[in-house]
């Protein structure tokens, strides 16, 4: 599904963030890119769909060579590729459902579709089911902005499902939620991913939520590839060799800081029954 050869970036300043990575990543694989902040993760998911031109090496999405792809080829890889950032990058000012719906942008350019008052009943049974996949559906009808962390990563799931990728690409989804958000939030993400048959590359930096989900885990240092083994072969050696002294900050990681959500918001629990959406109210919101 996905091959990298000898992917390096050299930024001018001199600063080499990627040198010489070899990476590949079977169809239906669950990868973890583990390491401190500066190894080059956050480079690496960049440079694999040319959102960050690397300086020299090639990568291969299911057959097709990302360096070297025209304007048209390149978008048409990008929409079969789905991105989680951990800076979420929800509309605020418009519904949880039409946030949804923006993950439709690169197959439908009919603009009428992007917004809740204005798309197709299809498109918007649609994105509701990919809400009550990810547990938020009974927000669908809110402003994205009234939703705690935790949620509005749920909901840039559903935003991620709703593009149809055949390939994930998930950096730091968790890095900015509490530990209990968090861990939810990556279980949510693993069970879509199995469910759906789809290809993960996810970068983290906490090595407990790396050895509980990863089946296997590559680990970058200095830009450079200097592990690739699965979760149980995983030494402590390994792990130390990654974190035994500070690293410069990456200009492509996320440093955020971690986002304590209020105790007075209330994640939907599993097993409390989800508050169906006035699916009419949500028809009448004025989001153009």
């Amino acid at each position: 599904m996905l091959q990298v050869r000898a992917l390096t970036k050299r930024y001018p300043d001199g600063t080499v963030a990627l040198d010489d990575v070899d990476l590949d990543v079977s169809r239906g694989e669950a990868v973890v890119l583990l390491g401190a902040n500066g190894s080059g993760k956050s480079t690496l998911l960049r440079c694999v769909t040319r959102l960050l031109e690397p300086t020299s090496g090639s990568v291969t999405f299911d057959g097709r060579e990302v360096m070297h792809a025209e304007a048209a080829e390149l978008r048409d890889i990008r929409r079969r590729v789905g991105v989680v950032f951990q800076h979420i990058n929800l509309v605020d000012q418009v519904s949880v459902l039409s946030n949804v719906l923006h993950g439709q942008l690169g197959r439908d350019g009919r603009a009428r579709q992007w917004f809740a008052p204005t798309a197709t009943r299809e498109a918007r049974d649609r994105a509701m089911t990919c809400l009550q996949r990810v547990r938020v559906d009974a927000f669908a009808g809110r402003r994205a902005d009234q939703l705690s962390g935790g949620q509005r990563q749920r909901v840039a799931l559903a935003r991620m499902l709703m593009q149809e990728p055949e390939l994930v690409l998930a950096d730091e989804p968790v890095a900015a939620l509490d530990p209990r958000a968090g861990r939810e939030v990556m279980d949510l993400l693993w069970r879509v991913v199995e469910e759906d048959g789809l290809t993960l590359l996810c970068t983290l930096h906490q090595l407990d939520l790396a050895r509980n989900y990863g089946r296997r885990i590559v680990g970058l240092r200095d830009g450079r590839k200097v592990l690739d083994r699965t979760a149980d072969e995983l030494t402590e050696r390994d792990t130390a060799a990654l974190y035994d002294h500070d690293e410069p900050d990456d200009p492509d990681e996320p440093t955020e800081p971690v986002d304590r959500e209020p105790s007075s918001r209330v994640e939907q629990r599993p097993d409390q029954p989800a508050r169906v959406p006035d699916l009419a109210a949500v028809e009448r919101e004025r989001d153009l």
